[in-house]
Parts: C-alpha cells; structure tokens; sequence
C-alpha cells in the first residue's frame, strides 16, 4: 500500500472525521481502524507515531503517551493477523467493538488553527551565502524595496564609511546618466596596467638571485605590490628565465659525486648573453663594411681551487659513486670569467668590459666534483679545460636578427690566472718555496744579483696578486721574529724562545694597537685569523706596523704601494713597474740579506714587469683584472647554496641544483640590473700614479 506523502493532509482529514462523526468522546476501536484502511495507511507503518502526535497537537506527556498505547496496541493485533485487515476484522471483532475514553481536552481542540509556530532560520551574512544565495537575496531586495531607496542606502553606507569622494561620484552619475559615456572614455584611453606597472621578467629574476630572496618570500613581495598598482612576474616566468641563464641540458654531465659542463658550450652560452640587442646593434653600426661577417676579441680568465669542511649528507650513494665518504668533504671546483669582448680591427672597440673583476657572482661554474686538491686531481681537470680551450681558439656563432643573418668570428683567449700557488705548484710539479716562474729556491733568493730568466709557459698563470700581501706580511712577521738572531735557521731552544717571546710580544701589540686578531688558529682547524683584511689594515698603518715589528718603515711602505698598484684597473708601465720593483728587492736585500724573499713576493718583484709587458698589455688590461681572488671568495657561497638552496632527496638533484644556482647568480645579462659599480673615485697615492701608463689618470 501507497504511504501518505502529506503529513499535514492526513492530521487534517482524521480530526475532521472524529469530530464530525463522534460528538462525544467515546469512540471504538473500529472507527479509527477503518478508516486509516480506506485512506490506505498501514498500522505497521513508523509513520503512525508522528501523524497521531500531529493530531493531537499538544505537549503534555499523559496524552502522548495515552495516544501512543492506543496505536501500539491496533499494531500488535494487527501484525498477529499477519498484517491481514479481513482476517484482522474477524478474529479481533470483539476487541475493535470496544469503547476507548478519548479526553475532553483533545475533543474541544480546533484543528484548523495552527498550534506550534514554526522556529525561523537566522539568516546568514551576505559574504558567507553561495552564488546561488546571493542571487536569491539579491532578488528579495530588489522585489521588495523601490530602487530609489537601493541607491539613497549605498551612498548612505560610503557616507557612514568615510568615503566622500564615492559619494560625490554616486550621487553624480545617479543623477545624470548621460555621464557614464563619458567616464568610461576616460577609462578607455588610460594605459593599461600591463604595460605601465610591470616589472620586467628579467630585472626581477636578477632582483630575486641577486638578493637571494626564496620563492615564499618573492610572492609575498609579488602579492602586496599587486595591491599597490605594481605587477611582479608570475613565477613561472621566473623559472623560464632562470633556464636561459643556464646553457642546454644536453651539456651537463651530472652523478652522485660531480656536476660537469662542458667548457666551450658556457663559453658560447656566456657570449649569447653578453650579446643583447644594444650590443648587437652597436657591433653592426660600429664594425667595417663587411657586416656579414664580423671578427671579435672574447678574453676571459679561467681558473680552479679546492675547498674543505664541507657537511656530510646522509643521502643513498647510487652505484655511480666513485669518492669515499671521507672525500666528500672536499670539493674541486673550477670556473671562467668573462673580462672583455672587443673588435678585433684597428678601431679595438669595446662591446663589453666587467666593471667588478674581483666579484665573486661573476664566475661561471665548469665542474663541481667531490674530490681532494692533489695533483692527480688538478692536473686532470687542467688538461680538460685546456684541451676545450685550445680546440676552439676561433669559433663562430651565426645570429638572425632582424637586419638579417649575421656571422660573428670569435678570437678566445683564456687566462689560467684564477689560480693559487698550491695549484700552480701542482701543475708545474713545483716546490712551494721555489718560485713557480723562474723555480729559484731559497739560496737563489737571497742573492740580489741571481739569474731569474721565466720559464715562459709558467709566466702565464699570473702572479697570484691576492696572495701578495698576506705572503709579505707573513715574511715581514718572519723577520720580525728573528731580529734578535738574524738568521734563518731557529735551532736550539734559546732561539726558540726568543722567537717565541718577539712573537707573543707582537701579537699583543697589534690587539692594543691596531685592533687585529694574529695566527690564532680558527674554529675546525681550517687557517688562522691572519687573513686579507687583517694585512690591509696594517700595511695601512705602516708607521704603527714598523713600531711593532721593528722592521724598516720604508720596505713596509714601499711593499704596500705595489699591492695597491697590481690591484688597480689602471694599466701600469712595465718599465716604471720594473724600476719601483727593483728599487724595492735592492731595499730588502740591503737590510734583510739574510732571510730569504718569500716566492710569492719574489714572482711580483721580478717577473711583475714581463707579465705587464708579455701577457697583459697586449690584450689591453690591467694587472687588477687578473686576480684570483674571485674564485677564492666563492668558496663560502659554495657551502651557502649547497646548504640553502639545493634538494636533498637524491645526490644527483643536490649536484644539479647547486650548479644550475651558481650558473644563475653569475649571468651577465641580469647583472646588468643590479647596483653599479659607482661611488666615490679613489684616490691614489702619488707613487702608484707615477707607475701609470698615463700617470694623470
């Protein structure tokens, strides 16, 4: 049988049908059987509770519940009849012909009023309602408020929140519609934001590297900016342009325990980015006639160093590993530097010239491998380097543009200056107290008058001009400590605690008077506290240095202006170099004949001038531009984006990710973006001045 859908229609017809039929409040059984069995309503259903309780349309307890003994009990005959109604009416004949006492509470209650009130909803907000919602309310308040009071409560409400000149606004173009053609003209006709606040894709790219800002922290900056008017690239875009910093995958080799690329493909890669639109516009409209084909200069430095202390990682080693775990503290790192792109004409005009050559983000990485500084190692790498280098002395690179094809010829020249003395010490198979150029030991430098002929293959790997300082201050601390014996040798115990005492003396006399931490050995056993900026400050002060050493005020003077002039970009007249040098070795020779010249200080004095005159001159830079100290001062970014900007899920992607970061941070196209090089002008000493090649620089 079919339930009853209707409940407030069923409440209805059973209370008019006991009150039209019984007046009284005696009923039977019978009556309210019959008729849920006409109007097709199952006793068994769960149903009956709840349309009863309608009926009844009371909250006392005793009349529920004298209403709920009524049904159950039909339900109970009614089921022992196996839910027959016939069988039902002829076995419980007796029973359903019985009276039940209905109260006179329920018999004088009118069923058509509505007795409970239905319990309203609290609407909800605005902001918290669906699409859905927001139409319907929207709809209510339109259907029932007259617009004009629609309108008068949203300039009420800008009124009430401060906003006058939204009033002004509403209030105007309410009144005068004609004038909404005229304000979306002027909308129209302005800018759009694309173009007027957008930063370009590259400048933030470079502004993100640059500033070492991490992706959390760029859309944080990107999102508070949109709400100033100001549009940062999505960063998707910054990926985009972080891959064209960075040559083709194809030319990178990476495994467990290094990351190789290959040295003429970032040569390539590097001199795409040098040459932009701007520089190869100005190559077409300075060059000669043949503006098909073209010939340029590229000069850049090249070098290698190791590092140590590096972490441990507890990452899975694959099968690919070659390096124990113990070598994986050390790491062989070797890089290029791009230093000028010039025409290679009569005119050497200038495309290109790094204006920061001792910079460490301008080194571009050529392989990372887990492997120990020794000369198995070093030599390995030279010889891949080099092997590159000389196969590819003149290459071409072919440009569409828009003037058509253009074919520029590129003359390489490499300088293997970006070395120390260790690593030159192992290419050449040298003693560290020889001296790497002409191999003279330590008797030959105590002569003043020695034959130091330069080997000329050993000429070119510069003359390590960050060391020059720290190597001098270290042999003016050397004689300083043995004043007291003048010799070289410091046997005996005597000697020893003499040298000992001056030098204890020494150190103390730099902390009070300078200010300077000496050869106290640093934390981890890597080096002392005696570093580059400690010997700054005291060649500086010369005459305090002097004091405190008791060393001649003029050697230590005289040793100062050299470092100062091999670290300018100012090119140097060999010959005027060569005199101030010679006058200088004359000097310590005169006072200190007997403790010999330290090799590093020996290569600068003598050899400076032919490496002036032989290596640097012809190429047209200085001696400044061939410091290594870009690649010594990378050794700390190293562990930096190793520790903070790599993945550690596999060593293959911490390989990957650190040199992609190294590549990104050294292209010189973002460069560009970044702060210049300005500043005040420095101002040097007349005596440097007077080395110029033109003294009035």
């Amino acid at each position: 049988m079919i339930l009853w859908g209707n409940l407030k229609k069923f409440r209805k017809m059973l209370c008019l049908f006991i009150f039209s039929k019984k007046k009284t409040t005696l009923m039977k059984y019978k009556d309210i059987a019959q008729f849920m069995y006409e109007n097709e309503e199952p006793f068994t259903s769960i149903r009956q509770k709840s349309l009863v309780f309608s009926y009844i349309g009371s909250n006392s307890k005793q009349e529920k519940a004298q209403v709920y003994n009524l049904v159950m009990k039909i339900q109970l005959r009614y089921k022992r009849c196996s839910s027959n109604y016939e069988r039902f009416l002829a076995r419980e004949k007796k029973w359903i012909s019985t009276n039940f006492q209905l109260k006179e509470s329920l018999q004088t209650q009118n069923p058509k009023k509505k007795i409970v009130k239905p319990v309203k909803r609290k609407k909800r907000t605005f902001n918290l309602l669906g699409k859905g919602g927001k139409n319907n309310r929207i709809r209510e308040l339109r259907d029932e408020y007259d617009p004009e009071a629609i309108k008068e409560a949203i300039i009420q409400f800008e009124r009430q929140s401060g906003n006058m000149k939204m009033v002004r606004l509403l209030k105007q173009i309410f009144k005068d519609q004609s004038q909404i053609d005229g304000l979306l003209a002027v909308l129209d006709s302005k800018p759009s934001f694309s173009e007027t606040n957008t930063v370009p894709t590259e400048a933030a790219t470079s502004f993100l590297l640059m500033n070492d800002i991490s992706k959390k922290t760029y859309l944080n900056i990107r999102d508070i900016s949109l709400r100033y008017g100001l549009r940062w690239p999505s960063y998707q875009e910054i990926i985009l342009a972080k891959e064209s910093c960075r040559p083709s995958k194809d030319h990178l080799t990476v495994t467990s325990d290094s990351a190789i690329y290959q040295p003429i493909e970032v040569v390539r890669h590097t001199l795409d980015r040098i040459i932009d639109s701007d520089v190869l516009e100005m190559i077409k409209r300075e060059s000669s006639a043949d503006r098909d084909r073209i010939h340029l200069d590229f000069v850049l430095k090249a070098g290698m160093d190791g590092t140590s202390g590096l972490e441990l990682y507890k990452q899975t080693r694959s099968d690919d590993a070659t390096t124990s775990e113990q070598n994986e503290q050390s790491l062989l790192v070797s890089h290029i530097m791009p230093l000028l792109l010039r025409s290679k004409n009569e005119h050497n005009l200038i495309y290109f010239q790094a204006d920061k050559p001792s910079s460490r983000t301008s080194c571009r990485p050529l392989a990372l491998k887990f492997k120990k500084e020794n000369q198995d190692s070093v030599v390995e790498e030279y010889e891949r380097m080099t092997a590159d280098f000389e196969s590819n002395q003149v290459f071409e690179i072919e440009i569409n543009g828009e003037h058509g094809r253009l074919t520029l010829v590129i003359h390489l020249t490499v300088l293997m200056v970006m070395v120390d003395g260790k690593i030159i010490n192992l290419l050449t198979n040298n003693s560290s107290q020889r001296c790497v150029t002409c191999k003279a030991g330590p008797k030959e430098l105590m002569n003043p008058n020695g034959d130091f002929t330069a080997i000329p293959h050993c000429l070119r790997f510069g003359l390590s001009i960050l060391h020059f300082s720290i190597n001098s201050f270290r042999n003016i601390m050397n004689i300083a400590v043995r004043l007291d014996f003048k010799e070289r040798d410091c046997r005996g115990e005597e000697r020893k605690a003499k040298r000992d005492l001056q030098h204890e003396r020494i150190c103390i006399e730099f902390k009070q008077k300078l200010n300077l931490v000496i050869d106290v050995p640093k934390t981890g056993g890597f080096g002392t506290t005696t570093d580059g900026n400690s010997c700054r400050k005291a060649f500086e002060n010369a005459e305090v240095f002097a004091e405190i050493t008791n060393v001649d005020v003029g050697l230590i003077s005289r040793i100062w202006l050299i470092s100062i002039a091999i670290s300018t970009r100012i090119e140097l007249c060999p010959n005027k170099f060569k005199s101030f040098c010679d006058d200088t070795r004359l000097l310590y020779h005169e006072l200190y004949s007997w403790y010999p010249m330290c090799p590093s200080m020996h290569r600068v004095l003598v050899h400076g001038h032919e490496f002036i005159r032989e290596v640097t001159a012809p190429i047209g830079l200085s001696i400044g531009y061939t410091s290594e100290e870009p690649l010594e001062s990378t050794n700390r970014l190293l562990k930096y984006f190793r520790l903070h900007r790599t993945r550690k899920d596999s060593r293959t992607h911490t390989m990957t990710d650190w040199i992609n970061r190294l590549m990104d941070t050294s292209d010189p196209r973002l460069h560009q973006y970044g702060k210049t090089s300005g500043g005040r002008s420095k101002q040097y000493p007349d005596a440097v001045r007077n080395m110029f090649k033109i003294p009035n620089v």
